[in-house]
């Protein structure tokens, strides 16, 4: 078993590693700060609040003159690291000092912390982080704001009347042309919050690129970033927002494909849904909201063209499959749905059972084969395939007694 040596500051805390600042007796305090510095360069601003909450119940009690003590025991290079961790205190005076050594650091990384304190419960500190982020944000890079998008937002939330002043800066600073580059690396950052507030951004300061950021946001796996590429959308007139529309008829969250095929049917009424899913299954292109929308718009002579895509080699396909064929022909595909509770992926399994539990009428027709897949299906299938049945059983007796 491997053991950690004394004094060793690996795999520890932020609030422990602050502790041992503030134990006089303690020979670790240069470790204990590179150990602090190492872990807040990589801290995600997202979760600088739950950090903040953890370290406030665990940090010792101290005084300003405690941190002043911590802060000239370690090298020059390492004290804002020191002072941020220090702003998470539960003391007002320790937080307030820590800030105060915080405006005479320049190092970009202590900007979070000083957002943070921003909307700290103590005024006084309020004003103070205020002031100190209104002297940098003209030399602050646009791309570290972006960054800190989810604490900035934060601030935007409350909406605290003190805070008017510096959030009109920041949107200022966030939507200056020159932040162009900035604002399109941010719509590739990996938190979600940075790129859906990076595309409100850039659609509101560079609305000549609409078109541009909204394909961007078709093309996206980020479901709600597709979403406030419609909120955009449905702002626009009818004759720049049509085109864009198409582009969400193949999306396969439905709240946004029903939107793009009620905009589309209210200004091109003749328009054939119906056939446009045809056409994009036979091209091969959009398959998985290809086949939702035919789902949803086609017929039970639509059938035939959606079988085949039960056996693709994408589960995510096989599982739009059944739900086009539960909307175009449920009774007649049950045999279908009975055969996929044995499917290999545990999804369509339990895609093909919700689908019988959800239309009960079709069992009864289709029990011996359902029987026998439970009968030979592993135990932790055969629960879900015995409650198929339970559902076509409890759905006879209620017609009986009826």
């Amino acid at each position: 078993m491997q053991r950690t040596a004394p004094g060793a500051t690996a795999e520890r805390s932020l609030s422990e590693l602050a502790n041992v600042l503030l134990d006089y007796g303690s020979v670790a305090h240069g470790l204990a700060a590179q150990a602090i510095a190492h872990q807040l360069e990589r801290l995600d601003p997202a979760r600088l609040l739950a950090e903040d909450r953890e370290a406030r119940k665990h940090l010792a009690a101290c005084d300003p003159e405690d941190l002043q003590s911590a802060l000239a025991s370690v090298d020059e290079e390492l004290t804002w690291a020191v002072a941020a961790v220090f702003t998470f205190h539960r003391s007002g005076f320790v937080r307030e000092r820590a800030l105060q050594h915080l405006s005479r650091c320049g190092q970009e990384a202590t900007l979070p912390f000083i957002l943070m304190r921003i909307n700290d419960w103590v005024p006084a500190i309020r004003a103070r982080a205020q002031a100190i982020a209104l002297e940098r944000l003209d030399t602050v890079p646009a791309s570290l704001l972006f960054h800190n998008l989810p604490l900035i937002n934060r601030m935007r939330h409350w909406q605290r009347a003190d805070h008017a002043g510096l959030m009109a800066e920041i949107d200022r600073r966030l939507s200056d042309p020159a932040a162009s580059s900035a604002r399109d690396d941010a719509l590739r950052h990996p938190d979600g919050v940075v790129r859906r507030t990076a595309l409100m951004i850039a659609l509101r300061a560079e609305p000549t690129r609409g078109p541009e950021l909204v394909a961007y946001a078709v093309a996206s796996r980020d479901r709600m970033l597709r979403r406030h590429a419609v909120a955009h959308l449905r702002r626009l007139p009818a004759a720049a927002m049509l085109p864009l529309a198409h582009l969400f008829l193949l999306d396969t969250d439905g709240a946004i494909r029903g939107w793009a095929q009620r905009a589309v049917h209210e200004h091109q009424p003749g328009f054939d849904f119906a056939e446009f899913y045809r056409a994009q299954l036979r091209a091969n292109t959009g398959l998985r909201g290809a086949l939702f929308g035919l789902g949803e718009t086609g017929s039970q002579g639509d059938v035939a063209a959606v079988i085949p895509y039960l056996s693709h080699l994408l589960t995510t396909i096989r599982r739009a499959s059944l739900y086009a064929l539960a909307n175009l022909d449920m009774e007649g595909s049950a045999h279908l749905f009975v055969q996929n509770l044995a499917d290999r992926r545990l999804r369509v399994a339990r895609d093909s059972a919700a689908w019988l539990t959800r239309y009960p009428h079709v069992i009864a027709a289709h029990r011996e084969p359902i029987m026998a897949i439970a009968a030979t299906c592993e135990p932790s299938d055969r629960r879900r395939v015995e409650a198929v049945l339970r559902a076509g059983d409890a759905y006879r007796r209620r017609w009986a007694s009826s």
